[in-house]
């Protein structure tokens, strides 16, 4: 979980959807691989999808801190959807 830790350079010419959140994003209560970041990137992948999907999600933060979040990392990890 948290996959913007393990988040590198952008390579490639695969699409980076990048999501903010709080825990929901996260998946606090979710099994690994079952937050719907990872269910995102896994159906996007079935179909076709060259695409990377981060997740920012972080527990224990609300609206204005996930917004500071977006602000400062959404550039620097190159996003091309929020």
């Amino acid at each position: 979980k948290g996959s913007f830790l393990k988040a590198s350079e952008k390579k490639g010419a695969a699409s980076r959807i990048c999501t903010f959140g709080d825990s929901f994003v996260f998946g606090s209560e979710a099994p690994y691989g079952f937050d719907y970041p990872s269910l995102l990137l896994e159906r996007l992948r079935q179909r076709g999808v060259d695409v990377e999907v981060i997740n920012f999600g972080k527990p224990y933060i609300g609206f204005h801190q996930t917004y500071f979040l977006l602000s400062q990392l959404a550039n620097k990890y190159s996003c091309d959807q929020l």
